[in-house]
């Protein structure tokens, strides 16, 4: 029986420290404005809907969250879907069929020790956000403040907010409930009053009302993605720097701002809109015509990229001077700065890297770039690589395209960057050869910064313990 219970205890406790919770939300696609932008989610192969009959009132609500607990670490599949018919409520949770193609497709990593936030807007943009989880028992909230309004008195405001029939009343209820000195509330809980104002206008005002009451201000950034204006986004990180909250911890010096520092609310182009955008570079005859496209897509203020998008449209234009010119017009408007670096190796002349990581550091970004690193190491230039890529995945037998992936790696003639290994071991299905060929990559690779960002392509959490221990074992 002790066993029993000890064993018992050791499941609960790993189960705590494995799984989190995964919450998808739908964000205005099912007010009066978007009758027909229903969206089905299918996450890991089981289906989610923004009018799911689990939510009756779905075509008056703004927002509605799908709360899902016990996710499993790790890699997990998403793909969304614009539904036909958004006149019928769905059963959340079957695999139902999907709706054409997907207007979004993707994977994404579960980490221990952050829940993860999907939203689905009504314009049919997805974006992630983490929240790290503290100590459930007290929710991470100082104990030397108050604590943030009860779960039950702050349904009890939501309902009294969505009673009422004007938006004007709704404001006046959420204004009184801001400007209460007694209440405190967190960030999620001020999203939630936030969304069921219409006007952009109001929900900054209460917003900045707000602030001063909120527990985790550390998260209230989070808030930005409620705005659709950059202007109401630049507006309120303004007020949140000069107006510091002692509440939380958030720091005033890593809020959202035009230099990259927090970059949680820009969400890179939908895959779809991006393919359309690359095609049309791909069409353009000459030189000047791909570089005229895509500068115009980076002066967009409407635009995002990620750096693997701005990876793939820099590398069309051949020109380093010009490849130069677009890079720092890209890195205003990436969505992952902390990446940008690893786009140093489509430059091949070092005075160029230099000029470019200069660029960086003078607009806010920190950056580990190491000249020695690049002096030295110079990864595969692209069109030896396309053609290396290209006959080791024209291989029909697996242990060719492992034979011809091995032989690359140890050639000590070659360097790669961790994007080019990536898409090499991409080619390999077999786990385990996988995990060979990224220790032989482990001495080939140009930005071993970035290295780690592999781990996402092993399923298993011992073989990734293992490529870890082989690195701490053999530093770079």
């Amino acid at each position: 029986m002790k066993k029993f219970l000890i064993v018992l205890l050791s499941g609960i406790l790993t189960l705590s420290v494995t799984a989190q919770t995964l919450t998808i939300t739908f964000n205005g696609t099912n007010n009066s404005t978007n009758r027909n932008r229903g969206y089905q989610v299918v996450l890991d192969g089981t289906s989610y809907y923004s009018n799911s009959n689990t939510n009756p009132n779905t075509n008056t609500n703004v927002s509605n969250d799908i709360v899902l607990t016990n996710q499993q670490l790790g890699s997990h599949t998403i793909a969304v879907y614009r539904l036909r018919n958004n006149n019928s409520t769905y059963n959340n949770g079957t695999n139902t069929a999907t709706n054409g193609n997907a207007i979004y497709s993707n994977t994404f990593q579960l980490r221990q020790g952050y829940d993860m936030n999907i939203a689905v807007n009504g314009n049919g943009q997805v974006t992630f956000s983490e929240k790290r989880v503290r100590n459930r028992a007290n929710r991470g909230y100082n104990q030397q403040n108050m604590p943030p309004m009860a779960d039950a008195t702050f349904n009890q405001l939501l309902q009294t907010v969505r009673s009422k029939w004007l938006q004007s009343a709704k404001i006046t209820a959420e204004r009184d409930a801001f400007l209460n000195t007694t209440n405190y509330f967190t960030t999620e809980q001020v999203r939630q009053l936030l969304l069921l104002i219409s006007s952009e206008p109001n929900r900054l005002a209460l917003a900045k009302l707000a602030y001063p009451r909120v527990v985790d201000a550390a998260n209230f950034t989070q808030l930005y993605s409620v705005f659709n204006s950059v202007a109401s986004r630049n507006d309120l990180d303004t007020f949140i720097r000069n107006n510091p909250n002692n509440n939380g911890s958030y720091n005033n010096n890593g809020g959202y701002n035009n230099n990259n520092n927090n970059n949680s609310y820009r969400t890179p182009m939908a895959d779809y809109q991006y393919n359309q955008l690359l095609q049309t570079v791909n069409s353009q005859y000459n030189q000047s015509g791909k570089y005229t496209t895509i500068s115009g897509a980076f002066n967009n203020s409407a635009n995002y990229f990620s750096t693997s998008q701005i990876r793939q449209l820099l590398s069309v234009i051949n020109a380093e001077n010009d490849r130069l010119a677009l890079a720092k017009q890209s890195y205003l408007r990436v969505s992952d700065p902390a990446n940008f670096t690893s786009l140093y190796d489509l430059l091949y002349n070092q005075a160029s890297r230099n000029d470019l990581n200069n660029y960086v550091v003078q607009n806010g970004g920190n950056t580990s770039y190491n000249n020695t690193q690049y002096n030295t190491r110079i990864p595969m230039p692209d069109y030896q690589f396309t053609q290396l890529l290209q006959k080791a995945g024209n291989h029909l037998l697996p242990w060719d395209k492992v034979r011809d992936v091995r032989e690359a790696f140890n050639n000590s003639a070659n360097y790669f960057s961790t994007s080019q290994i990536r898409q090499l071991l991409s080619v390999v299905s077999s786990e385990n050869d996988k995990l060979e060929l990224a220790k032989l990559a482990w001495n080939r690779v140009t930005d071993p910064g970035y290295f780690t960002q592999l781990f996402d392509l092993f399923s298993s959490q011992a073989n990734r313990d293992d490529l870890n221990a082989y690195i701490q074992a053999h530093p770079f």
